[in-house]
């Protein structure tokens, strides 16, 4: 199919096929939610929030150690947060018997956010592997 084709087909001005055409190609690994740390849990509550995610060697919001970043998600989503045992657990609503962990209590809300949203299973950049 030609170019002139692809912007027919699917209504692009040329400046939009231009965008899409010159996006890199990123390859993205399944991962579990649950398992996601620090870039790669970052990378995961950007996607979920609609924000520019975080690029490799970039700058982005660390939703997983910042409370100024993750703590408005957590109040607007009434996650609740608790610590048994020495770990931390964060829950969506009271129907959610296991939680999830996390090292810290934003990490657990952080995953938790996005377990919510995105499943038990994310496909995330493999350079924040």
């Amino acid at each position: 199919m030609s170019m002139r084709g692809i912007e027919a087909e699917y209504n692009l001005t040329i400046d939009e096929r231009n965008e899409i055409m010159n996006e890199p190609f990123v390859v993205k690994i399944k991962t579990k939610t649950a398992d996601l740390t620090g870039a790669a849990l970052d990378w995961a509550v950007a996607e979920c929030e609609g924000d520019e995610p975080l690029k490799v060697g970039g700058s982005g919001l660390a939703y997983s150690k910042d409370w100024l970043a993750g703590g408005p998600i957590i109040e607007r989503e009434g996650l609740a947060i608790g610590r048994t045992s020495g770990v931390w657990y964060a829950f969506k609503d009271e129907n959610d018997d296991d939680g999830v962990r996390g090292e810290t209590p934003l990490i657990a809300a952080m995953r938790c956010y996005v377990a919510s949203r995105l499943g038990d299973e994310v496909n995330v950049p493999e350079e924040f592997k």
